[in-house]
């Protein structure tokens, strides 16, 4: 059993091999082994998972917004509301999800009376805008 352990072959992760880049030879240390696919395995995991991210950006054209909200998640617009305040005019946020929604108060005051939620999504490894209603 331990030798099939340290003769099964890995699948190679896209980064560096590390027994080359630190010049070791680790073909008769099973720790150095077990260490150098650890490393690898990890390293291919964090390609995947940074290249399966969405990205949204929430995107305010009206100057005369007193406050933005947005609730970020798959499940929005249930869920934390977060105030963004008062954005400038083009200003823009962005948020590390595949779906948020977003909602800005009404009229010209800061009266706490707001918009219906507008939701964005964005497909997983792309970028989305999303307007301020």
């Amino acid at each position: 059993m331990r030798s099939e352990l340290f003769n099964s072959h890995t699948v190679g992760s896209g980064c560096e091999n590390q027994d080359a880049y630190q010049g070791r030879d680790t073909s008769g240390d099973p720790i150095m082994k077990i260490l150098s696919r650890s490393a690898s395995l990890i390293c291919a995991s964090l390609l995947f998972i940074s290249s399966a991210s969405a990205a949204i950006t929430v995107v305010n054209e009206d100057p005369s917004i007193c406050e933005i909200q947005v609730v970020v998640g798959a499940n929005a617009p249930e869920g934390r509301v977060q105030n963004l305040g008062q954005l400038e005019a083009d200003e823009r946020r962005s948020f590390d999800a595949s779906k948020l929604c977003v909602r800005r108060t009404l009229g010209d005051s800061c009266e706490p009376a707001y918009s219906d939620w507008k939701c964005c999504e964005a497909e997983e490894g792309a970028d989305a805008l999303c307007l301020v209603p």
